[in-house]
């Protein structure tokens, strides 16, 4: 057997090993140097308006609404229902809000959606807040708070607020508020530490409502502002039920990369002297002049307002031939009576119905439609129902089936 041997401790060596060892050291720090860069350049959350259904919301905004020009003469329900079906802007419409208010306002032309959607907040005496998918009309007063325990939730430790819900949330008319928070806690699996006194001691029944395409902290934030309640969390134990009104509303902060050179030069600057409570600071990234960071501290609406131009606006819809029907997409969820009749509304029909006994009239009914003429709606409508749903001499007629 041979055996290679070698002295080790000569000073050739020991140069050797020295050289090798700088060399794996600064290797070593190179890459902890770049894994830093790369956990300064990302966010701890997806931004709360950068969500798949915040998004769809922006661009539906920004759309010329279909009321530009004309006269708005409907129940403020009826007309809630009108934008979900034509322009799939659901909206959140706040307990304290009266329900059976008559819309009657004018509407200059070229209006956007969301320039439509203010005007009748102003009309009803409320204000717009933006919660994710959806729209909220909520007291004056209350859209900044409403904002912000949606933002404070959707950037909270709990991972399962951010989640978007696999199953719709969903009740029929007449629902106790009570049940209604006992099925979204089990639904959601967000494990509340306190109850909600003021659901628990002023219960009260609402109108079938359906929450879908959206994240539990949206639901949470919805269902409780109108009791003038909020999540609060803490790192070390579940989340509580506190005050929206009595919260000190703070600026929040949020880090962006990729985004800033994306909105524009133009939009950068109007959006810097729109809103004074700021503080930018740009964190230089070794990586590239492209890979900065900028740590914003702004108010949640700001923050909004900020990624509003990284949404483009949708292309306008095809001119639809006057010869061809109506298509249809919704959904309609509750009593059949007033279900029609919100219906007859929108067509701007007279609703009739012939010997409809009361228990068919209360049925309630679950219906979605994607695309679909009005002969296909009323033919869904119809199953639904057990009635014969039909349009004649400018009325919609709903009559009882022959046994």
């Amino acid at each position: 057997m041979c055996v290679l041997t070698f002295d080790l401790l000569q000073p050739r060596y020991v140069r050797k090993f020295a050289c090798v060892e700088l060399l794996l050291y600064a290797i070593f720090c190179a890459l902890i140097l770049g894994a830093s860069h790369r956990a300064v350049a990302q966010s701890p959350t997806l931004h709360p308006y950068r969500t798949p259904g915040a998004i769809a919301l922006c661009g539906q905004l920004k759309t010329i609404s279909p009321d530009s020009g004309s006269s708005i003469e409907l129940p403020l329900l009826d007309w809630i229902a009108s934008s979900l079906v034509r322009d799939q802007i659901p909206i959140w419409l706040d307990r304290r809000i009266p329900s059976d208010i008559e819309l009657r306002l004018e509407i200059p032309s070229e209006q956007t959606c969301y320039a439509v959607l203010q005007n009748v907040a102003r009309e009803i005496d409320a204000e717009v807040a933006c919660v994710d998918r959806w729209v909220a009309l909520v007291p004056v007063g209350f859209a900044s708070r409403v904002e912000w325990a949606y933002w404070n939730s959707m950037t909270s430790q709990n991972t399962r607020l951010r989640t978007p819900v696999k199953n719709a949330i969903a009740w029929n008319d007449g629902t106790d508020t009570r049940q209604i928070w006992k099925s979204f806690l089990q639904s959601s699996g967000i494990p509340v530490a306190s109850p909600s006194p003021l659901i628990d001691s002023e219960p009260d029944v609402w109108r079938a409502f359906r929450f879908e395409q959206t994240n539990a902290a949206a639901i949470a934030t919805l269902l409780l502002s109108g009791f003038d309640q909020r999540l609060e969390y803490s790192a070390d134990r579940p989340p509580t039920i506190e005050s929206l009104s009595e919260a000190v509303i703070p600026t929040v902060a949020f880090q962006y990369s990729s985004e800033i050179p994306k909105i524009g030069k133009q939009a950068w600057q109007d959006w810097r002297a729109r809103w004074q409570e700021l503080k930018v600071d740009r964190l230089e990234n070794s990586a590239g002049p492209n890979r900065d960071i900028w740590e914003i501290l702004a108010p949640v609406a700001a923050h909004r307002e900020l990624v509003d131009p990284l949404t483009p606006v949708p292309a306008p819809k095809r001119t639809v031939d006057p010869k061809q029907p109506k298509r249809f997409t919704g959904h309609y969820r509750g009593e059949t009576r007033r279900i029609l009749e919100s219906l007859s509304k929108q067509l701007g029909l007279r609703f009739e119905a012939q010997g409809l006994p009361a228990d068919l009239a209360r049925r309630e009914i679950d219906v979605v439609f994607q695309n679909a003429s009005l002969d296909e709606l009323l033919e869904k409508l119809s199953k639904a129902s057990g009635l014969r749903i039909s349009v004649a001499s400018m009325k919609l007629l709903a009559t009882p089936l022959e046994p």
